[in-house]
């Protein structure tokens, strides 16, 4: 630079040393920003500030000079360079064009070139040129690497700014090309951009016109370009080089008003010191120095083609050493951008992954990396809890301390002062000599009768009062346009407009008529009755079922003398001859040994009944899948994994229709009643989700709306769960946390409707006979000791070990069960487990019961008139506490020989579940998970309450759990181990607290419950991030994008597209030159879903995406309700119909089928922002383009074989539909 300068005759600025200072601070302090992370430029020539390319115009002509003119000048015929993009005509040979690329990388300059050399088109800038016929032909061009996004109308920029941009744009794409047909293509699809983003047509319009005038009169632009060269910097205060170069040279810059003002508005104290002696006030500065500086003229254009590094290193952009202070926060009142923040914690993540593996050291920092989060809401909990007590203890004080002081010490509120005091008694507890009020202290006196103070405060209230349709192509709706094939995802955006588009049209109709109007109050009423009548019929069938299975398992052991549809229950409840301490004993009822040997003791008796009991058994399950496999195959399982996936919105048909709803509500009160290890929460939800799917095809609004359906349907879900475990507000949490993939507010506040419905309509049938909706109510007396956390957080481990153990063997079975013959005979099947079941069971007391009625027992407190074999204690003939204050008492025998029968029937459900769960029969895993978890929990809390009786003077033990006082309460344990459990199974956490709690009747026992739910996701995420639920959508194939999943590669778009190197290329549709014959055969020859629709098959330009199945029924229609549609009709996509022949056939206009914006990305958009479009915006596929040429396409299905891929999974064996 110091030498250009010296050369040049025409420079007049200032001293060139100052010059080259002030140049050589800009370079060394170029902080700039590449993608999301910010560099430090230490080597080579600054490409991050303004001055760059003035001063690579300057390097590059000394370059030139000498490398280039000096040895080839002969043979350039003309030479254009435009800072790193240089373009020759070249008078040589190819050769002698190779040898002047191999003589500039072989230089002793940090420069490098890579070559296009071709003897008649090339690519140069914004243009392609090529020459065609003898002459040149050029068109716009757009590199691989631009961006191309154009500046939204809404955004914060200058008005004329925004307006002048299509100005530029629409000139640009006319005088960068000759063909006048590719230069109409290419200036649509920019209208097309600019309308995307905002821009009017009136604004369009006119800056369209204005390029084309100019272009037709010949006028050229210019620039007032001003002879000043900007030098801007980032500058700190600890920069003191700035600080001095502008002391010295102030003289100089004062002169400049300019700087002057600049520098005077942004750092005061720069003018008045001069930087003597004190430092710069701290920030970013950015001073800029003007010089008048006549620019020597150098001819030409300029490329230098595929420019690699300057200097020939890597260092070009290192990382800063040092991180620069506040670079990547954000201003006060300003909103983060969010794809940014999650791009660099992903990019954080990986360094650390990367990193983990290089030494122990940095492994460790990778795990507490991993459970910092953890640790953060251990201290916010911590501390929370630790301010919320001293606010609640201050303001008790405060609060007293208007009326009086503790003599005690003034520190005491009125509660704490009288705590220790002896003239405080039940019948004067206000007799406390220790606390005086004000009165007492001042007057001695601490009454009056007509002292009165009176403050109020009257607060002002104020009142506020104020006051393109894709689908209709022809004049009257076709039939099944707008629906979905079976197995095929819907596409919830384009349902979401259609919504809108149904909503806005009911709106304007309501202003023309009352009738209208009142249709329109229908309408937004109908979603409320629709959650009205699943809530009744929902809890209607729960009733029943309720009922039916109590009937059903008495009925394997005996029958009622009074009326055979009496449960053993119902049959005694008016018997005059049961008694407290004989409860049993009711004539009415008989056993089947009774009714037919007229015995109820004895061997035979005991076989009788073992033999009617698995007969019964047999009998109910093979009816059961009998029935499931005649009449209604999807009534099987849990149905849960089906549902998320329906929710998700996966199309298939027939399961949630009427058959299903039946023959499950029938088939689900006959497992139960078998005595199989399954439940009937599960298929509940599938239950109310088929109620549902009924009512809403009652209403339009929600039957002819694949998106509004799925909201009908993630409320019924909530209600499945409201009736199963009587818990509404559970189940809302249900259907928000486990089921549900879009739920909006709307839906929150119909879900609660539905499920508070449900539960009334439960209530009111009353199935259980104790007024309350589920069986195992349970209420405890006792509360828990922070002691006592050590064994629930145990009971956590076992559920997370539980849920683990029985996803990888029941999965690995049911894996089995697909690819072997035991999956062609699911009745025997069904048969063979049932007689284990029914075999092993009888023998124990508590595999015998029905598992509802198990769980009630374990969950039960022992009180004075339990007669229980888990209550049999030894009892103090002197004990006169009260009936629910019993002590912990030593255990009796009883206990003893239910302890080992527990172990059994654990072992036993443990066993037994893992190959029940998934036969072709109804089967839910609520209730076995409940009962193993309530099982080890019941077991475990034995053992604490006999360990802390007998050793009530251990520490542990010493300040909570006296003699003579009730410590610990085993049904609580029995509770917290359920829902460690279930936790483990299905991985819920929130929603799973909230239904143990609503079972319990209280929160005092949220605490444990909440450890315990936490605990067992730990360890069982430890081994494994999936559910049961969505390890069954996994083994079955279903198209389910998790939302909790993390995706974390680092691969393109252009990755995953579809077609790949090798394959044919993507199917079209073009606009206006394809026949019915032509459509009709690519649909036949192919099996997509859809076609994108692009001008040409040269120009492959977007124009939209047409549906498979809207083509075909548009078609067929077409062919019988229009004259003159026939084989050789040509298809068109545009407003205006194409200009043919006289004598062809008529046409067919399909635009209105077609999607004008299908959601698009460019190839190098990250994946991983491409599978969170796929997730919350629920996309079937997307389009790749590149400049608003169509590459590719990715569906939902390619995105879920790629992250099998990246999970080291074979993505083909994922079985599809």
């Amino acid at each position: 630079m110091r030498e250009l300068l010296t050369e040049t005759e025409y420079y007049n600025g200032p001293p060139i040393e100052y010059t080259l200072e002030l140049l050589s601070l800009a370079l060394r302090n170029n902080y700039f920003r590449f993608e999301t992370k910010w560099y430090l430029q230490k080597a080579g020539t600054s490409m991050g500030v303004a001055m760059a390319p003035m001063y690579a115009n300057s390097y590059m002509y000394q370059f030139e000079k000498e490398y280039i003119f000096k040895r080839h000048s002969k043979l350039i015929l003309k030479y254009f360079r435009y800072i790193d993009d240089i373009l020759i005509l070249w008078r040589g040979t190819i050769e002698e064009a190779q040898k002047l690329v191999e003589d500039i990388n072989g230089s002793d300059t940090p420069i490098f070139v890579t070559s296009h050399i071709h003897q008649c088109q090339t690519q140069f800038l914004d243009l392609e040129i090529r020459v065609e016929q003898g002459r040149i032909e050029y068109q716009m061009y757009t590199k691989p690497t631009d961006r191309n996004t154009l500046l939204h109308y809404e955004s914060a920029h200058p008005k004329h700014v925004k307006d002048s941009l299509p100005f530029s744009q629409f000139l640009r794409v006319i005088r960068n090309n000759s063909d006048i047909t590719r230069c109409e293509e290419q200036i649509q699809q920019m209208y097309n951009k600019f309308t995307q983003r905002g821009y009017t047509r009136g604004i369009l319009d006119k800056a369209l016109t204005k390029a084309r005038d100019r272009m037709a009169g010949g006028v050229t632009l210019s620039r007032n370009n001003k002879d000043r060269i900007p030098f801007p910097m980032t500058y700190n205060a600890s920069t003191t080089q700035i600080c001095h170069e502008i002391n010295t040279n102030w003289r100089l810059m004062e002169n400049d008003i300019l700087v002057y003002t600049q520098v005077t508005a942004l750092i005061p104290s720069l003018v008045e010191d001069r930087c003597r002696d004190r430092n710069i006030q701290a920030g970013y500065a950015c001073v800029r120095y003007h010089y008048d500086y006549r620019r020597r003229s150098h001819s030409g254009i300029a490329k230098m083609v595929n420019t690699g590094e300057i200097n020939g290193s890597s260092n070009l952009m290192d990382f800063l050493d040092e991180p620069i202070p506040d670079v990547g926060t954000y201003e006060d009142f300003h909103t983060i951008d969010w794809l940014r923040e999650k791009s660099r914690d992903t990019d954080r993540h990986r360094k650390i992954t990367s990193k983990s593996k290089e030494s122990v050291f940095e492994f460790v920092k990778g795990l507490l990396d991993a459970w910092s989060g953890w640790v953060v809401m251990l201290l916010i909990g911590l501390l929370a809890g630790t301010l919320a007590g001293v606010i609640d203890l201050a303001v008790d004080w405060m609060t007293d301390l208007k009326e009086g002081i503790c003599l005690k010490g003034f520190w005491y509120s009125n509660e704490q002062c009288c705590w220790t005091s002896n003239e405080t008694t039940f019948d004067d507890r206000d007799n406390c000599p220790s606390w005086q009020k004000w009165s007492e202290l001042t007057i001695g006196k601490s009454e009056s009768s007509n002292l009165f103070v009176t403050v109020a405060k009257m607060v002002n209230t104020g009142e506020i009062n104020g006051s393109s349709n894709l689908m209709d192509f022809l004049d009257e709706p076709i039939p099944d346009v707008g629906t979905y094939e079976d197995f095929h995802t819907i596409d919830w955006l384009r349902e979401k407009s259609r919504d809108t588009d149904r909503h806005r049209k009911i709106t304007s109709k309501s202003k023309e008529s009352v009738f209208e109007f009142v249709k329109g109050l229908l309408d937004a009423w109908s979603g409320w009755v629709v959650m009205l009548l699943i809530g009744l019929l929902a809890g209607t069938l729960a009733g029943v079922i309720d009922l039916a299975v109590d009937w059903m398992t008495d009925l394997k052991e005996g029958i009622c003398l009074k009326g055979f549809w009496y449960s053993n229950e119902q049959c005694c409840w008016t018997s005059n001859e049961t008694t407290f301490d004989d409860r049993d004993n009711c004539p009415s009822w008989q056993k089947w040994s009774e009714l037919t040997i007229g015995k109820s003791e004895g061997a035979s008796a005991y076989i009788l009944n073992y033999f009617l009991y698995i007969m019964w058994a047999l009998t109910f399950s093979f009816l059961a899948v009998t029935l499931v496999r005649v009449f209604a195959p999807y009534a099987c399982g849990s149905g849960i994994p089906e549902i998320k996936t329906i929710l998700s919105g996966f199309i298939i048909r027939g399961y949630l229709g009427k058959w299903t709803l039946l023959i499950k509500t029938v088939t689900l009160v006959l497992v139960v009643s078998s005595g199989l290890s399954l439940g009937k929460e599960g298929p509940s939800v599938h239950v109310a989700c088929c109620c549902g799917n009924l009512f809403s095809s009652l209403f339009s609004k929600y039957s002819k709306n694949e998106g509004k359906r799925r909201e009908v349907l993630s409320a019924a879900a909530a209600v499945g769960v409201s009736v199963a475990f009587g818990a509404p507000i559970g189940g809302v949490l249900f259907s928000l946390e486990e089921v549900s993939y879009y739920f909006p507010l709307k839906t929150l506040w119909r879900s609660f409707f539905a499920a508070l419905v449900a539960a009334f309509t439960l209530r009111s049938i009353n199935p259980f006979g104790n007024s309350r909706l589920v069986l195992f109510y349970v209420e405890y007396h006792t509360p828990w000791y922070m002691a006592e956390l050590f064994p629930f957080i145990l009971l956590g481990v076992f559920g997370g070990l539980w849920g683990t153990l029985f996803i990888r063997c029941n999965i690995a079975w049911c894996r089995r069960r697909k690819t072997t013959k035991l999956g062609k005979y699911p009745v025997l099947e069904v048969i063979a487990i049932t007689a284990i079941t029914a075999i092993l069971a009888y023998p124990n007391p508590y595999t015998r019961r029905s598992t509802s009625e198990l769980i009630s027992e374990l969950f039960n407190d022992c009180g004075a008139l339990e007669s229980s074999q888990l209550c049999d204690y030894i009892n103090d003939p002197n004990m006169t506490r009260p009936v629910d204050d019993i002590p912990d008492r030593p255990a009796g025998a009883g206990v003893y020989t239910a302890m080992w029968q527990l172990t059994l029937a654990l072992i036993f459900k443990i066993i037994i579940t893992i190959f029940t769960f998934g036969m072709k029969i109804p089967s839910g895993l609520f209730i076995p998970s409940i009962a193993v978890g309530a099982i080890a929990g019941r077991i475990v809390g034995v053992g604490v309450e006999q360990l802390a009786y007998h050793h009530h003077d251990w520490i542990i033990f010493r300040d909570w759990c006296k003699p003579g006082a009730d410590c610990v309460t085993p049904g609580l344990y029995a509770m917290v181990g359920a829902a460690a459990c279930l936790g483990g199974v299905t991985r819920m956490t929130v929603s799973l607290v909230v239904i143990m709690f609503e079972l319990t009747g209280g929160l005092e026992y949220i605490v444990p419950l909440m450890a315990a739910a936490v605990t067992s996701k730990w360890v069982a995420d430890a081994f494994g991030k999936e559910g049961i639920y969505e390890a069954h959508i996994h083994l079955n194939g279903y198209p389910f994008l998790d939302v909790k999943d993390e995706f974390t590669h680092r691969t393109l778009a252009t990755d995953v597209m579809r077609p790949r190197r090798g394959e044919p290329p993507l199917s079209v549709l073009t606009q206006d030159n394809m026949t019915v014959e032509d459509v009709e055969t690519l649909i036949k020859d192919t099996d997509y879903n859809g076609f994108p629709v692009v001008v040409s098959r040269d120009s492959e330009r977007l124009i939209g995406f047409a549906q498979r199945r809207e083509l075909i029924i548009a078609i067929k229609n077409a062919r019988q309700r229009q004259d003159g549609v026939v084989s050789n009709s040509i298809i068109y996509f545009t407003e205006d119909p194409p200009e043919l022949p006289a004598n062809s056939p008529h046409p067919l206009k399909l635009r209105r089928i077609l999607n004008l914006s299908p959601f698009t990305v460019t190839d190098h958009t990250p994946m991983e922002t491409v599978v969170d479009i796929f997730r919350k915006l629920g996309l079937r596929q997307c389009l790749v383009t590149r400049s608003g040429r169509l590459l590719g396409i990715i569906t939902k299905k390619d995105v879920l074989r790629h992250m099998a891929q990246m999970a080291n999974q074979d993505p083909e064996s994922i079985m599809f539909n």
